[in-house]
């Protein structure tokens, strides 16, 4: 038996030519390479896999809507780094017991009002039709947003989000709302967000822009000659939209589309969703496609793993072309 036993310690973690490329722990801890380590390699490798899902889940929390609990701990200021704790931030203060000093900023539009251009970090933003034009910003610390309405243009950006994350009860989060008339046209729209929640309904642009960090978006009855859709890993939802010329990207995040897209569409996903329901039949539409391992639905034809082709009609005026990584697209048609 102990012959045997001397065998397979004889064999174990050696190379063709028998010789040993490391020790062998005698104290019944393993094999340990030549400078004394248990393969570390291995362990940083799972170190970086477990980082990678950890992030991934935390994108997916954010775009269902989470936010970051109290971020007094974040102590980066637009000049350096700030070790200077405040509101007892880093003794557990209740922040819902904080008075805060918060602007309103309102005011009306011009009836010329042409482009809107709009960069948020974590507040959330409403785009609305109605009888008076105008905006109203609530709830943003002093200083926080910068607003600039000058000739047909209106421009607002927030430029310190530390305070938006907070998952107290009775904390206040700050808001955008923006009401046009109905039947407005405007020449560009564009909107920028990192976490914040969307909602735009019943406008049209000759350029519609929408870049969401791990935001959710929901637009209603938009038109565009051009619309830019791109998500990291937030959600975009746009129902009874209807775009000339449209390009969808997406990294890990959701994009459902119902709605007409006239000319060309270019659809990019990494290892997100994509959901079209466009208006006609399968026959209205050329459609090219390019897969990695994710899978691709046009109408009742399904097409998986990777490689290339087309489907529906090689003759119609309506292009889209597909590309996914490990993601998947799905179209389906209204008749």
């Amino acid at each position: 038996m102990g012959d045997r036993k001397r065998e397979r310690d004889y064999y174990r973690n050696r190379d063709d030519n028998g010789n040993r490329d490391g020790n062998w722990d005698r104290n019944g801890n393993g094999y340990r390479n030549g400078n004394g380590y248990r393969n570390p390699g291995r362990g940083l490798i799972k170190g970086f896999f477990l980082l990678c899902i950890g992030c991934v889940l935390i994108a997916v929390g954010l775009s269902f809507g989470g936010h970051f609990v109290n971020q007094n701990w974040m102590q980066w200021t637009g000049s350096g780094f700030n070790f200077n704790w405040d509101d007892n931030g880093a003794r557990g203060a209740n922040d819902d017991n904080v008075i805060r000093d918060v602007e309103l900023h309102e005011g009306t539009f011009p009836a010329a009002l042409k482009r809107i251009d709009i960069h948020l970090k974590a507040a959330s933003l409403i785009i609305k039709t109605g009888a008076v034009a105008g905006y109203r910003a609530t709830d943003f610390e002093k200083g926080t947003l910068q607003v600039k309405l000058e000739g047909d243009s209106f421009r607002v950006e927030e430029t310190d989000w530390r305070r938006s994350f907070n998952f107290g009860k009775n904390y206040t989060k700050p808001q955008l709302e923006i009401t046009l008339p109905e039947d407005t046209r405007l020449d560009e729209c564009s909107i920028s967000v990192g976490a914040g929640a969307v909602s735009i309904d019943g406008i049209s642009a000759g350029r519609f822009g929408i870049d969401s960090g791990a935001g959710s978006i929901k637009g209603n009855s938009l038109g565009a000659d051009k619309a830019v859709l791109k998500t990291g890993a937030g959600s975009l939802e746009f129902t009874a939209c209807i775009f000339d010329d449209t390009d969808i990207e997406t990294g890990a995040g959701r994009v459902v589309f119902s709605g007409s897209m006239k000319k060309k569409a270019n659809i990019s996903t990494g290892a997100g969703s994509v959901e079209l329901t466009l208006e006609g039949t399968e026959d209205d539409y050329r459609v090219e496609y390019s897969r990695g391992l994710g899978s691709v639905r046009i109408g009742r034809s399904s097409y998986n793993g990777v490689g290339n082709g087309t489907a529906g009609n090689s003759k119609a005026d309506r292009l889209i072309k597909l590309s996914t990584g490990i993601g998947s697209v799905n179209i389906s048609f209204e008749n």
